[in-house]
């Protein structure tokens, strides 16, 4: 799986998306009708960004100064992955009382 892809150079920067695996019992909360943001993906990568499986983050690196820069989109992949990984949003989702009772959710 590609972790870093390059969409352009921008004034000043460059325009980036970084893809990260989800955690099956979060994937749910990641599926959406849509492919990547790059063209280039393909229909295998576009169907597990669609079902949750790859989360995808486009951002602008300022200053990117070409291959030197590499390290620092890297760096970004790793703090995005971990942050997926470790994404507690999801953990009471569903979550009901039924004026009695909790019953746990979560995923």
């Amino acid at each position: 799986m590609r972790r870093v892809i390059v969409l352009e150079r921008i004034a000043g920067g460059v325009r980036y998306a970084l893809w990260a695996a989800v955690p099956p019992a979060i994937q749910a909360h990641y599926r959406g009708a849509r492919a990547s943001v790059w063209g280039g993906a393909s229909e295998i990568e576009n169907r597990a960004i669609a079902r949750g499986e790859v989360a995808e983050s486009v951002g602008v690196l300022a200053g990117y100064p070409g291959t030197a820069g590499r390290g620092d989109l890297e760096r970004l992949w790793e703090r995005y992955q971990a942050a997926v990984t470790a994404d507690s949003e999801w953990v009471d989702y569903g979550t009901s009382w039924d004026g009695t009772t909790w019953t746990a959710g979560g995923s």
